[in-house]
């Protein structure tokens, strides 16, 4: 009999299949169809292109904001000490090539008796010493905000490195203030200001030297804390007498009538006290530049640090450990 014969049928199944079963993709697209398809495949990859090179963008900025981050550090502190050392000599130059009358320079306010202040010089170019001032203060603020982040993890000091960031910032605001509050039209306000900020900066400074201490204490070879701290107290030996001599022609004689009296003791405080007070701020400016030394090279300082605190830690505990191994043979 046949292979294929009544035995071995097998019924043929029904091919015939329900409609919801019925696979519609399956059937070749039309053209309209199919062009709509394509475009949508091709904005799909656009999308996903795009993303793409935007990350790589990111990851390849972030490479190089990574490895240049500390002359970005250290450029904060660094414009802020131009930017003044600028507004300063615009202030000088000015004022010496003003038109002078008989031979001698013109007076251009009533707060001062020989050289003027450099708020005096402000007060009439009043724009350019607000926004210098603002400019520099903003900086200087983001100098020491950046070095309490990248020091965080270094306990030693912390109080005075935080106590010293406050008090900078507190003399920032005190010098925005200053610079709105001319020396001709609100003198009373403007010294107290000029005052405040002098003296809170002096604050900032002394309570640097402080956690500077602290820090040769578990580091005395360190070289870049050795090289900032140099240049630190180059800077205050120089402002300390400058600031208490400004300080003097600000409270000693505050009437204007007899600071113009050539021969007389306010007139005598105040011509020393304007200089100083120059002297004084080319000191801050050199001092922003020791600032942007020592984020340059914070990183490096932080991890010695880190080692040595670290190296303490294990020599005391080693230390213990040996007073009690001798102790029980005893």
């Amino acid at each position: 009999m046949p292979p294929f014969g009544p035995r071995n049928f097998e019924a043929v199944p029904d091919l015939e299949l329900e409609e919801s079963q019925y696979d519609y993709s399956k059937e070749p697209l039309k053209k309209e169809d199919r062009v709509q398809s394509q475009q949508a495949n091709n904005i799909e990859r656009w999308k996903s292109w795009t993303e793409t090179s935007q990350n790589h963008r990111r990851s390849i900025m972030y490479q190089i904001l990574q490895r240049n981050r500390r002359f970005l550090w250290a450029a904060v502190p660094l414009l802020a000490a131009m930017l003044w050392a600028t507004m300063m000599s615009y202030f000088y130059i000015y004022y010496i090539t003003l038109p002078r009358m008989n031979g001698m320079l013109p007076r251009i306010g009533l707060s001062y008796a020989t050289f003027p202040f450099i708020s005096c010089v402000g007060a009439v170019r009043l724009s350019y010493f607000q926004g210098f001032c603002i400019a520099v203060s903003t900086f200087n603020v983001i100098a020491f905000a950046l070095n309490l982040y990248v020091m965080r993890r270094v306990r030693v000091g912390r109080f005075w490195r935080w106590a010293k960031a406050t008090a900078s910032c507190v003399g920032s605001v005190f010098l925005i203030l200053l610079s709105f509050f001319s020396v001709e039209t609100n003198n009373r306000l403007h010294l107290i200001f000029t005052s405040m900020q002098i003296i809170f900066t002096g604050i900032a400074r002394s309570l640097d030297g402080v956690e500077t201490h602290l820090l040769l204490r578990y580091s005395p070879w360190n070289p870049y804390i050795n090289r900032s701290n140099t240049v630190k107290k180059a800077a205050a030996i120089v402002a300390t007498p400058s600031s208490i001599l400004a300080l003097i022609g600000i409270y000693g004689c505050r009437d204007a009538l007899v600071v113009l009296q050539p021969g007389t003791t306010c007139h005598i405080l105040v011509e020393i006290a304007a200089p100083a007070e120059w002297i004084l701020a080319g000191t801050w400016a050199i001092y922003l530049v020791a600032i942007a030394m020592e984020l340059y090279h914070t990183e490096v300082v932080r991890e010695d640090l880190l080692m040595q605190i670290e190296k303490r830690k294990t020599d005391g505990r080693n230390y213990e450990a040996q007073s009690l191994l001798n102790s029980s043979t005893k």
